[in-house]
């Protein structure tokens, strides 16, 4: 599948920070918590009006719950 969305460098950041951080304890779950991401960035760059919108955002942005493990 082609990716339809961009990851800003930031983003990508705390991405990896954050999958290592979950892997350090349990790889497997952080291999399906990035699954997870990946998804939900696909289904947004296909549907990007859903969600909750964001208060605390000086742009157009909305809030995407990810369920824990």
């Amino acid at each position: 599948m082609t990716r339809n969305y961009r990851v800003l460098p930031a983003a990508e950041f705390d991405l990896r920070y954050n999958y290592r951080y979950i892997a350090y304890d349990n790889p497997v779950a952080a291999d399906r918590w990035l699954n997870k991401v990946r998804k939900l960035f696909e289904m947004i760059s296909r549907q990007p009006f859903i969600g909750e919108s964001a208060v605390n955002c000086s742009q157009i942005c909305g809030a995407f719950p990810v369920a824990t493990m």
